[in-house]
């Protein structure tokens, strides 16, 4: 009866007192949805139309609960918790709102918390920032590394030109000044002149650089 009429209020209907504990005793996990809303608790302070339907609301494990209600900021919502420690690659990337180059990591700085799916990584600062933030003055130093001049980058360069398709022009594989643009990405088609690589992928932009004849 209980479980067809009152599944909302299944515990309460069926005299159950100990709704907020799993079947090892351990106090189950919740959503903080009125807290700080950042992950889920097992105190013993939940709402209780949770307890009363915890199958519904509860959780046996952290990680089950963050993975049901938080998925979309995951790291965040274990490592909350302080239930597991969670670790990044230590490589480096770039950060677009303050133009530094930070590690994948939790932690002091130079540690910018752990990298998206999406963001590039990289062996060492020095790489990062001739690749991705070239036109930073001061870049590495900034990014709390050791500036060494000539990097690894700029011995792999070849000197040709390539699309930056953020600013609809064609920038020189290089380390340096502009036109430099930094080392080229492995998958960036290279051209042996700007006009080449102006014709070839930006021929649309009228800026961007002189047309072979």
């Amino acid at each position: 009866c209980c479980s067809r009429h009152y599944s909302w209020n299944y515990n309460e209907c069926a005299g159950i007192d100990n709704a907020a504990l799993g079947p090892d005793g351990e106090a189950l996990y919740y959503p903080d949805w009125e807290g700080e809303n950042k992950s889920c608790k097992n105190d013993g302070g939940q709402p209780e139309y949770m307890s009363n339907n915890p199958t519904a609301w509860m959780f046996e494990t952290l990680e089950a609960c963050c993975t049901a209600r938080y998925s979309w900021n995951m790291n965040d919502c274990v490592g909350a918790a302080g239930a597991t420690t969670v670790t990044g690659s230590n490589k480096w990337y770039p950060n677009w709102e303050d133009f530094v180059c930070v590690q994948d990591c939790v932690g002091d700085s130079p540690c910018g918390g752990l990298a998206e799916s999406w963001d590039p990584l990289y062996d060492t600062v020095n790489t990062c920032c001739d690749t991705k933030l070239n036109w930073v003055t001061e870049c590495v130093t900034k990014s709390g590394g050791t500036s060494t001049g000539a990097t690894a980058a700029a011995a792999t360069t070849s000197g040709k030109w390539y699309v930056d398709y953020d600013t609809d022009t064609c920038k020189q594989d290089c380390v340096g000044s502009a036109p430099c643009g930094g080392a080229a990405e492995s998958w960036e088609v290279l051209y042996d002149t700007v006009s080449a690589c102006c014709q070839g992928k930006l021929w649309w932009v009228e800026s961007c650089g002189p047309y072979a004849g």
